[in-house]
């Protein structure tokens, strides 16, 4: 039995897709025998301690002091974990690595961000003083003091490699989806769907499931949905998500453009749901026109449940989408091109092109492809 301790970024409502991805990892482990905990930073907005799905989640609220308060509760639950896994390469995961060293346990951190090792200096009158920065280095070093880093696309071992990181202590492990959940349904059950969520069943039904952010780029998908010649008079944009708590949150930037621009009739925002795989699967085609990413779950799900896909064209989102393979690719915040590939896409989409996506998934993505890689190079190191 594996005894594992989860340390999150975030892990209270509304649930990204980094926290649902480590929460239905830890209730995989424990449906196999495995002991789950997670420690997650908090806003102080929610309890100290409650169990999700039967996991344990135990936040750390008092701003500010996350990293210091981890050790504390690190210590305080030692006897309850062996391995742990931290869910970013940031202050939390150097906080890990020291405790872990201090009490013999092991430490797998997981990369989920292209340049997340040491991020990109800005522009700027220190800019030089910056990138000499004795922390910068060291935190590179106390990283590789972890039993391995897990990166979630091949930028990301390429940038672990750049920043000379011994290829034993790299492991490629991509995010997973519950296939479960996430799978094409028959037309019987699309149409079941569409009238249970009281969406339309005549028109064609674009869909956007994230944060509601600039990050995301919803001010692109909203531009490039007013561009639309006849797509809005004959289609429906679903958008589901939340920018709550979100620095660059755009929640009330979209309700005022659709108020704005009279697109109340073709655009439906739902807020953050409970049930996503039920819309992804109502729906026709999924836009995720994203600045920069990961390897996101939005589109891992989108693809697994089989649908058109039309996303950017950057890091770790054309790892997924291949050109006349498994989507369609516009280039980052071009509203213009993000339009005409959505009247396309209503007009005449491939189909095979979303069967083709649903099938790379369900090879190389499941949820259960990804547990098991884990739980392999948590018992080989």
């Amino acid at each position: 039995m594996l005894r594992i301790c989860m340390v999150l970024h975030h892990c209270e409502p509304p649930y990204g897709g980094p926290e649902v991805q480590a929460l239905r990892l830890a209730v995989r482990f424990m449906n196999s025998g495995h002991q789950v905990l997670v420690i997650a930073k908090g806003s102080g907005n929610y309890p100290t301690f409650e169990k999700r799905d039967g996991v344990p989640i135990y936040r750390l609220n008092h701003p500010g002091l996350a990293s210091v308060e981890l050790l504390y509760r690190l210590y305080a639950l030692r006897e309850a974990f062996d391995i742990i896994h931290v869910h970013s390469a940031g202050r939390l995961a150097a906080s890990a690595i020291r405790f872990a060293h201090a009490f013999d346990k092991k430490v797998f951190v997981k990369v989920t961000m292209n340049g997340g090792i040491v991020k990109a200096v800005k522009p700027g009158p220190l800019s030089f003083v910056k990138k000499l920065s004795q922390f910068r280095n060291s935190k590179v070093e106390l990283l590789k003091r972890a039993d391995s880093m897990i990166a979630i696309t091949q930028d990301i071992v390429e940038d672990l490699r750049k920043h000379g990181f011994p290829e034993e202590k790299i492991a490629y492990i991509p995010n997973g989806v519950d296939t479960s959940l996430f799978y094409p349904p028959s037309d019987e059950e699309k149409r079941s769907l569409r009238a249970r969520l009281n969406l339309s069943q005549d028109k064609t039904l674009f869909i956007f499931t994230g944060k509601i952010t600039r990050r995301k780029g919803i001010d692109v998908l909203l531009t490039a949905w007013l561009q639309t010649s006849e797509t809005r008079q004959q289609a429906v944009l679903v958008i589901i998500g939340s920018g709550v708590g979100q620095k660059d949150s755009l929640e009330q930037y979209a309700h005022t453009f659709i108020v704005e621009n009279d697109l109340k009739e073709s655009i439906l925002m739902i807020g953050a749901v409970d049930n996503v795989e039920e819309f992804l699967k109502a729906a026709d085609v999924f836009v995720f026109p994203s600045r920069w990413e990961g390897l996101p779950n939005s589109l891992l799900e989108a693809m697994a449940a089989s649908l058109f896909c039309i996303a950017s064209n950057i890091e770790g989102v054309n790892e997924l989408i291949i050109p006349e393979k498994t989507g369609v690719l516009t280039p980052v915040g071009d509203a213009a091109a993000l339009a005409q590939a959505l009247d396309e896409a209503r007009k005449c989409r491939n189909l095979s092109l979303a069967v083709e996506a649903a099938v790379v998934i369900q090879r190389e993505f499941s949820i259960e492809a990804t547990a098991q890689k884990l739980e392999q190079l948590f018992i080989r190191k």
